[in-house]
């Protein structure tokens, strides 16, 4: 896409393309590791005996992998909000 002068900068959105196909792999191969062989990726837990033990990890694929990237999926979801209202006021016809 050509950006015009007064088109907003999308850094992190930049960086979070320049990982996507490593991110993509990583994703796959976590949800192939899920699906074909049945592990989960699990945390500590106490119970209230003070027994430890795992249990599954509670995490969304997209943050876990863009924590790994240091990707902030704020700064993204505002970077796309502001190009939005770029387009927008680009193709208002008032």
């Amino acid at each position: 896409m050509n950006k015009t002068n007064n088109e907003p900068k999308m850094p992190e959105c930049e960086r979070m393309r320049a990982v996507k196909d490593q991110s993509q792999a990583i994703g796959a191969f976590l949800e192939w590791v899920r699906s074909t062989k049945g592990w989960t990726l699990t945390e500590p837990w106490t119970d209230e005996y003070g027994r430890e033990s795992q249990i599954p990890a509670g995490f969304v694929m997209e943050d876990l992998l863009a924590e790994f990237f240091k990707i902030d999926l704020k700064k993204v979801e505002e970077e796309k909000c502001a190009l939005l209202d770029h387009i927008r006021r680009e193709h208002d016809p008032t």
